[in-house]
């Protein structure tokens, strides 16, 4: 079950604008103030959220209604219309039809009208039906509170999780904490994100538990403690083994950059010398074509050569021996032709054939006079100009191999830094695990009776079915990433942590990479109750990037992790993934990715979403 997005449509007063989006990755590029975040605002009003898009990009006012044709995975195509808000209209109504966007009427009785608000007791609403394509028939509600009050499940709690805005990919809050309301709505995301990995709503599930039962309980947790805890030291002994017999180039983070820096540089310059050999390969090319065309036209006046000398012979023969043809056997002794019994050599003709014999030899004249010209053109000119191109594309291939040797060490010693850094990491998670484990021994104590839902979220990330899903997490980070060696939920279910450190805690750009990896690992996750399709507002590109502003080297991402990061999106097919971003994409992914180019400049190629 699930739907995907193909067409999203601006209509206005006799015009429109589309986004055609495809399967894998789709990348909306350009600079800013060209119409990216504006779409993205589009997808999510005509998907139900009540805010519109801000009515300022739309222009002078000429486009009204917005238009989506989905795809659901049970080969149905459908088209859903709604109404930006108006003094008429408060675009509260969206019309469904089962038709392709150019069919689609709103007159057609084939079309449905339904609510953008969602209620239990609202069968008729877009989210209930969005939901019914999900495979999610019948009305669910998941626990928002400790007192026993439920949230309906609705597809704009799927869009907090599965379509991520620009503020929201590098909010520094954690993922239960984003958007309005967060310390009111954080239990009930926490428990939709349950639902979504493993179906649990706890909707109505007390947790009071006798003396006895958690005496039981807390005798287990410290079993389970001391154990985890032997478990722990050993494994500091060993990490701390190998950092010792570790052996790093880089002894520093400024000496790390610095390295990086040069990697860039050396990466950027293969690109050039890449581009000027293929520049001159095609040069080159040309130019050995153009001899080829040179050497034919020689060829071909050499023949026309060979037929002149030879009319020119048979002329000759005729003014050495006219006194000797035997019209008894008339056949000419130079090609073997039949002469004519009439055939006879006057003077009138003498005189015509002496000067057809002039006229054949300046023409042979001119003729050999053209081929020793070309002749000069190719070995003087054109064959020295191709050996000089070849000279240098040899040195250019030499250079790049040069270039590409320099690029494997620097990546070597980097990677072996990062290595290093990573086991640093790593047992310095160990360590603090086994202090906060020791906390723990040291703290617990014999539980009170409860008289409310209590839901123990450190209890939750230690079951299968969340370890599973920690574990396909792992699998597409280190696929980002190969130096990442864990992937885990914090105690609080609030966010992940990654290497030991949570993620909201690094710079803007890794915590929005690793946000935006999370929520492609969650639609690509078999579950039957995730979205087919994700949606990214500037993932790769922070605010402070789109004006032109310092950034700090906390907050960068590293080139090669950002081509990493759409090669990811890109080289997989099983979600749709909707991109936009400022920068452009590597040339490697050019043509395997469904590519939209906003240039921002009406005179070239398409200026932005609205056209």
């Amino acid at each position: 079950m699930g739907f995907i997005l193909n067409e999203l449509r601006l209509v206005g007063n006799n015009k429109q604008s589309s986004l055609h989006f495809e399967k894998g990755l789709n990348l909306i590029t350009g600079p800013s103030n060209t119409g990216k975040s504006f779409a993205f605002e589009c997808i999510q009003y005509i998907l139900g959220r009540s805010n519109s898009p801000r009515i300022d990009e739309i222009g002078d006012g000429n486009y009204t209604s917005l238009m989506l044709e989905i795809h659901s995975n049970s080969n149905q195509t459908y088209t859903i219309y709604r109404d930006f808000p108006s003094l008429e209209n408060e675009g509260k109504d969206i019309y469904v039809s089962e038709s392709k966007i150019e069919d689609f009427s709103l007159d057609d009785s084939n079309t449905k009208k339904y609510s953008s608000s969602h209620t239990p007791k609202n069968t008729n609403s877009l989210s209930r039906f969005l939901l019914r394509l999900l495979g999610q028939s019948d009305n669910k509600t998941i626990l928002k509170n400790q007192k026993g009050g439920v949230d309906s499940i609705t597809l704009t709690k799927y869009l907090e999780f599965f379509a991520l805005d620009e503020q929201s990919i590098i909010s520094k809050d954690a993922m239960s904490l984003r958007g309005r309301l967060k310390e009111q709505n954080e239990l009930s995301r926490k428990m939709f994100l349950l639902y979504i990995i493993i179906g649990r709503t706890d909707e109505k599930k007390k947790d009071i538990q006798n003396y006895e039962t958690l005496k039981i309980k807390y005798d287990t947790e410290i079993n389970i403690f001391t154990k985890d805890l032997d478990t722990l030291m050993f494994q500091q002994e060993l990490l701390s083994k190998k950092l010792h017999e570790f052996n790093s180039h880089i002894d520093s983070p400024s000496t790390f950059k610095e390295i990086q820096e040069e990697y860039d540089k050396t990466t950027e310059k293969i690109k050039f010398l890449q581009r000027t050999r293929l520049q001159l390969i095609k040069s080159s090319s040309e130019l050995k074509d153009k001899i080829d065309r040179k050497k034919s036209q020689i060829y071909k006046f050499e023949q026309l050569l060979d037929q002149y000398k030879n009319d020119l012979e048979r002329l000759n023969f005729i003014l050495d021996h006219k006194g000797i043809v035997d019209k008894t056997k008339p056949i000419c002794p130079i090609c073997n032709s039949n002469l004519n019994h009439d055939f006879s050599i006057n003077d009138e003709l003498l005189v015509g054939v002496d000067g057809e014999k002039r006229n054949i030899n300046n023409t042979i004249l001119d003729l050999e006079e053209i081929c020793r010209e070309i002749n000069t053109e190719i070995n003087n000119e054109l064959e020295t100009l191709h050996r000089e191109l070849t000279a240098k594309i040899d040195e250019l291939s030499s250079d790049l191999k040069f270039e590409f040797e320099s690029s494997t060490n620097f990546r070597k010693v980097l990677d072996d830094y990062i290595s290093k850094t990573t086991l640093t990491a790593e047992l310095s998670n160990v360590s603090s695990s086994i202090k906060s484990l020791r906390s723990k021994i040291s703290s617990t104590t014999k539980p009170k009776k409860q008289d409310k839902i209590e839901i123990d979220f450190s209890e939750i990330t230690n079951i299968d079915e969340i370890k599973k899903f920690e574990e396909s997490l792992l699998a597409i980070f280190k696929k980002f990433d190969p130096n990442i060696t864990s992937v885990n939920f914090n105690d609080s279910f609030s966010d992940i942590a990654i290497n030991g450190k949570e993620r909201f805690s690094n710079g803007k750009g890794y915590r929005a990479v690793y946000l935006s990896l999370f929520t492609y690992a969650l639609s690509s996750y078999s579950s039957p109750r995730t979205l087919n399709f994700i949606v990214l507002d500037s993932p790769l590109t922070s605010f402070e990037e789109k004006r032109n502003e310092a950034i700090n080297d906390d907050d960068k991402l590293p080139l090669l992790l950002q081509n990493r990061f759409l090669d990811l999106l890109a080289t997989q097919s099983e979600v749709q993934c909707i991109v936009f971003e400022n920068k452009d994409i590597p040339t490697n992914l050019q043509n395997s990715v469904n590519r939209i180019v906003f240039t921002g400049d009406p005179l070239i190629g398409r200026a932005g979403f609205i056209e």
